[in-house]
């Protein structure tokens, strides 16, 4: 769902509370703190939300780049051709 959002250009904020997160972070996910963050209390939680509406006034260009950097390299359109090479099927059947 964090992908999704931020390919989206949605803010999304990861709530690890009492360290029950499975904290599945893609390792090379850019943004931190521009469109998404994780925290570990309610508070912490409103303060990010104060941040993020900043920041989709005031860098909504760096957030839409991201967004399209994350569209292209997680997502695709579902054309015959990617469908085929999606399910190993036979373009010939």
């Amino acid at each position: 769902a964090l992908v999704e959002a931020i390919s989206l250009g949605v803010p999304a904020i990861v709530i690890d509370g009492k360290g029950l997160c499975l904290d599945y972070i893609p390792p090379h996910l850019d943004g931190r703190g521009l469109v998404w963050d994780k925290v570990a209390s309610i508070s912490e939680a409103i303060k990010l939300i104060a941040r993020f509406d900043q920041n989709l006034q005031k860098k909504s260009v760096d957030i839409k780049c991201l967004a399209q950097k994350y569209r292209k390299m997680f997502f695709c359109e579902p054309t015959k051709d990617k469908i085929i090479e999606a399910f190993k099927l036979n373009p010939n059947d």
